[in-house]
C-alpha cells in the first residue's frame, strides 16, 4: 500500500510542480498579489502544510477569476487540487481536477493535458477505465510536442501495469524515459519500468533502473520519491535471493520514514 501511495503521488508530481503557473499576459497589482499567493502558496507546500497551500492557491485562482484569465485560474486550481491530494483528500481533489477540465476549451493544449494528466493519477486505484481516457485525452491535448509527454507517457504506461499489461507498461515507460527532457522524467519512468520489470519477474533489471532512479531523485532531493525507490530496490533483493541488500534496503526504508515523520509539521491541539 505505501508503494502504490507513493508511486501515484509521485505520478502527480509529475504533471506540474506548484507554482509553475506562467506569468499573466495581464500585468497589474491584483495579477502581481495572485502571484505572491502562488509562491506563499508553494512554500507551505513545500512544507508539508497541504490545508495551508490549498487554501492559498485557491485564494490565488479566485484573484485571477475575477480578472477573467482563466488559463493561470486554471493553474492555480490544478496546483490547489495536487495539494488537497498531497494531504490524503483524493475524494476532493478530483472535483476540483473534473470541473477545470469542464471549462477548458478556453486553456492551451498543455494545461488540458496537465488536467487530464491529473484526473487520470487521481482516478487510478478507483476507475482504471475512466483513468484510460483521461490518459488518452491528455495525450490528444498534448499532441506529442508538450512539456508534459514524458510524465503523461508515464501514467499511460501506469494504467496498462494496473490493467495487468506489465510488458506493454515496460515498453511505455521505455518510451517515457527516451521522451525525457529532465531528470524528474527520468526518474518517474524508471521508476515505473523497473515496477513493470518486477511484475514480470525481471527482478535484475528492475533493480538496476530502481537504483538509477534513486540517484536521480538523491540528487533532486525528493524524500517521498526516495523512499518509493527504496521500496523497489528492497523488494527486488528479496527476490534475487540478497538477503543482506534486503535488510540494509529495510533499515534505510524504515529511517526514512522515521526521518519524515520527524519533520512533518505538528498539528496544534
Amino acid at each position: 500500500m505505501m508503494i502504490f501511495r507513493a508511486l501515484s503521488l509521485v505520478l502527480l508530481a509529475g504533471l506540474v510542480a506548484c507554482s509553475s503557473t506562467p506569468p499573466a499576459k495581464v500585468d497589474s497589482a491584483m495579477v502581481q498579489t495572485a502571484q505572491n499567493m502562488e509562491r506563499r502558496a508553494a512554500q507551505s507546500f513545500a512544507r508539508g502544510e497541504w490545508d495551508a497551500a490549498a487554501s492559498t492557491f485557491e485564494s490565488a485562482a479566485w484573484v485571477y477569476e475575477t480578472l477573467a484569465l482563466p488559463e493561470p485560474q486554471a493553474r492555480a486550481r490544478l496546483s490547489q487540487a495536487r495539494a488537497v491530494a498531497e494531504g490524503g483528500r483524493v475524494d476532493q481533489a478530483l472535483p476540483i481536477v473534473l470541473n477545470v477540465i469542464e471549462q477548458s476549451s478556453t486553456l492551451s493544449g498543455d494545461t488540458r493535458a496537465i488536467a487530464h494528466g491529473r484526473a487520470a493519477a487521481l482516478l487510478m486505484a478507483s476507475n482504471a477505465a475512466s483513468a484510460n481516457r483521461h490518459v488518452q485525452d491528455a495525450m490528444a491535448a498534448c499532441a506529442n510536442a508538450c512539456a508534459q509527454l514524458s510524465a503523461i507517457t508515464v501514467l499511460r504506461a501506469r494504467v496498462q501495469l494496473a490493467s495487468n499489461q506489465a510488458g506493454q507498461a515496460g515498453a511505455t515507460a521505455g518510451q517515457a524515459l527516451a521522451a525525457a527532457a529532465n531528470d524528474t522524467d527520468r526518474a518517474n519512468a524508471l521508476r515505473l519500468r523497473a515496477q513493470a520489470q518486477a511484475a514480470l519477474g525481471q527482478h535484475a533489471a528492475a533493480l538496476a533502473d530502481a537504483n538509477q532512479a534513486l540517484v536521480l531523485d538523491q540528487a533532486l532531493g525528493l524524500p517521498e520519491r526516495v523512499m518509493a525507490d527504496l521500496q523497489l530496490l528492497q523488494n527486488a533483493s528479496t527476490a534475487l535471493g540478497d538477503a543482506a541488500a534486503a535488510q540494509r534496503y529495510d533499515a534505510l526504508i524504515a529511517r526514512a520514514r522515521s526521518a519524515a515523520a520527524a519533520l512533518a509539521p505538528k498539528s496544534t491541539p
